[in-house]
């Protein structure tokens, strides 16, 4: 990139976070936020009247979706289309091809790092290809879900939510597990309304529960030798490990 300044628009009804990502984006040149909105209808007006390089927007605002939004920007005749990324808590499949179908870049799962929102943001802008393309995105969620499955975990066991979404963060940004109890933990209670505490054992129950009960041969097909009954039950960061690695390689 060069010093042009990038011109971005925040689009969150969360005035806490807006303030805490302008700062963020703003410490990295040539970054600079014109604007900050709070709900769709207002995120339309804006886009149309300062025409931002970049628009982030949130998924779930008042008085106008981010679909909604996406969808009035796509049928407006804007002299330039902002690249867009999107975030959301949702990660279904169906709301994610219709986000990208109507012009967004990237798809974002909350909860997320802020620094790897920054370098998306970056790599974006500089024109290169973001880890969570279209068939990224679809392949990977997709990925995880029969994983899932073949090991005979139940999306009805306690901890399955918190460990796919575990598996679907580790797998953009490996560095999450240095920090998994300070990092990780944290960022799924936030987004799932919960404790760090209760995420790291009913993860902690999910895991035990699908050794003790699930498909051992697609366990060993997934972790190979590390599945081995004379050496415990893998921990839980090596188990979001292992599973995020096999994402990653499956999605290549």
């Amino acid at each position: 990139m060069d010093d042009t300044p990038i011109r971005i628009l925040i689009a969150d009804d969360n005035r806490r976070f807006c303030d805490i990502l302008q700062k963020s984006l703003e410490a990295v040149e040539p970054f600079e936020v014109v604007g900050m909105v709070h709900d769709g209808a207002d995120t339309v007006r804006m886009v149309e009247q300062l025409l931002p390089d970049l628009l982030i927007l949130d998924m779930i605002m008042p008085h106008l979706d981010g679909l909604g939004v996406l969808e009035q920007l796509h049928a407006s005749r804007l002299e330039r289309m902002p690249r867009v990324i999107i975030l959301s808590g949702l990660g279904q499949d169906l709301i994610a091809t219709r986000a990208l179908s109507l012009g967004a870049d990237y798809y974002m799962l909350k909860p997320f790092d802020m620094d790897v929102l920054v370098r998306r943001a970056q790599d974006l802008m500089a024109g290169k290809t973001c880890s969570m393309t279209r068939i990224h995105f679809e392949q990977r969620d997709k990925i995880i879900t029969g994983m899932l499955g073949q090991i005979n975990m139940s999306p009805a066991i306690q901890g399955y939510m918190f460990l796919r979404r575990a598996v679907n963060m580790v797998s953009v940004d490996i560095s999450l597990l240095r920090g998994i109890t300070k990092r990780l933990y944290p960022m799924l209670a936030e987004s799932f309304d919960s404790t760090p505490s209760r995420v790291e054992r009913s993860i902690r129950h999910a895991i035990e529960s699908t050794v003790n009960k699930g498909n051992m041969d697609a366990l060993h097909h997934i972790f190979g030798n590390t599945m081995d009954p004379q050496k415990g039950k893998p921990t839980n960061g090596e188990f979001i490990a292992m599973l995020a690695e096999y994402v990653r390689n499956a999605a290549k």
